[in-house]
């Protein structure tokens, strides 16, 4: 379930197994369950209310990608790496 929500409607069965797999061995046992297990997909809501927190930073910016999924980078990678590439230019 955590790796079709992470990667939303793009995701293949083949990746949401290998995600399903990867999870179920990292987080069993007592130990497991204290490793994030109340990390849900974040909607807009949220990272609305945490980028007023950068409150040092020169520049907060929060741009939402349409139908981007919780691991962004893995679902849009385009618009991430150029997201990254347009900050780094900005600030070099």
């Amino acid at each position: 379930m955590v790796g079709s929500l992470g990667f939303g409607a793009g995701a293949t069965p083949q990746v949401i197994q290998f995600w399903t797999d990867t999870l179920e061995t990292v987080y069993m046992g007592d130990e497991g369950r204290k490793k994030g297990t109340e990390d849900a997909p974040f909607g807009t809501t949220i990272p609305a209310e945490q980028i007023k927190l950068f409150t040092s930073s020169k520049e907060a910016t929060l741009t939402l990608v349409e139908a981007g999924g919780h691991y962004l980078n893995a679902t849009s990678p385009k618009e991430v790496g150029d997201s990254i590439l347009q900050m780094v230019k900005k600030y070099k």
